[in-house]
């Protein structure tokens, strides 16, 4: 019998993972909500998500959004005297809440029932999660969710201090203690690790992920000759992102008005040319780029691609399209609908 190691061959699907970065009030959550994914889990660590979601009132519902950061809040009601260790041990708490989030979407029944051992563990532990069941423990029936379109980590800055305090807690660190041994950063790698894999199996079209740019002085003979600013990628994201998008906002003081804008700062498509700025002020990102790339990416379900909508040739570029000014409301109903127009 020839060997088969076809499992190991890469996936050829168009599954993309997106990384959004950008400055503070730059859009970045706007831009990745308007992104044509009906159904979504995004992990929220600023508060802000359920206030764009508010304006999409068909859209909210098909969308479970969690407060990753609540834990952390509730770290100093464990105990008295045991704010260091609470701190700690929530870190490594939401990494496995977090888990087991995605778990209960995986299509595996091996994997989900390592996230309902997981689950049932946090709800024996916290008091304000036992409200959900009423203090019994989770059946596979009701732990048991379908697949979403989109998983989302909306700050990998605070994801990174999360996994931090996990890798602290497992090797009995304080939160702020210094240590010599630099291996041990290699445990809030893996756990980045797990997440994004467990992320693209509770997922079926995307994975999305927002972040602060970085700062990089590039030096020459001791001279800063360019500064870069890359994001903020955090281990595997680096390795993980098929497209780079970068939100900016121009302020014209005179006028007291603003200007967006999103850059396809690095992209694995060619439907989504490499370097083309958009400018999306009272528009958004899906709608500038058409509908036509997205497509390209597999990620719009609808009916057969018509001629004017057949794929690229190798080497084309898409154009922002001349479009009347639609709301996001209508632009988003239309891509679901399958009926939204170049």
């Amino acid at each position: 019998m020839p060997l088969d190691l076809s499992m190991l061959s890469e996936h050829e699907g168009s599954f993309p993972t997106w990384v959004i970065d950008g400055e503070k009030g730059t859009a970045k959550t706007w831009t990745y909500v308007n992104l044509p994914y009906e159904k979504g889990l995004a992990f929220s660590f600023d508060g802000k998500v359920h206030r764009i979601l508010n304006q999409f009132p068909e859209r909210k519902p098909h969308w479970s959004v969690f407060n990753a950061m609540l834990l952390n809040e509730v770290a100093g009601s464990r105990g008295p005297g045991l704010e260091d260790i609470g701190l700690t041990k929530a870190g490594y708490d939401t990494h496995d809440f977090m888990m087991a989030e995605l778990r209960r979407r995986d299509q595996d029944p091996s994997v989900r029932s390592i996230g309902l051992k997981e689950m049932n563990r946090l709800m024996a532990e916290y008091h304000f999660l036992q409200q959900a069941t009423g203090g019994k423990p989770i059946t596979m029936e009701d732990y048991t969710l379908p697949q979403v379109d989109v998983v989302v980590f909306d700050g990998l800055r605070e994801l990174s201090g999360i996994e931090e305090m996990r890798m602290r807690y497992k090797h009995k660190l304080g939160p702020f203690e210094n240590f010599a041994n630099r291996g041990l950063w290699k445990t809030r790698r893996l756990g980045m690790r797990d997440l994004v894999w467990a992320a693209r199996r509770a997922a079926k079209k995307a994975v999305v992920a927002t972040t602060y740019p970085a700062r990089v002085d590039v030096v020459k003979d001791g001279v800063v000759v360019e500064t870069r600013s890359p994001p903020n990628w955090y281990d595997i994201w680096e390795t993980e992102t098929d497209l780079w998008l970068r939100c900016e906002r121009e302020d014209d003081p005179r006028a007291g008005t603003s200007k967006f804008f999103v850059t396809v700062k690095s992209s694995k498509f060619v439907s989504f040319p490499q370097g083309k700025r958009y400018d999306v002020t009272g528009s958004s990102f899906t709608t500038k780029v058409g509908k036509q790339s997205f497509y390209d990416l597999g990620i719009v379900e609808g009916p057969p691609i018509s001629p004017d909508l057949a794929p690229l040739p190798a080497g084309s570029h898409v154009r922002a399209p001349d479009e009347p000014a639609v709301t996001p409301e209508d632009d988003i109903a239309a891509f679901l609908a399958g009926s939204g127009g170049d």
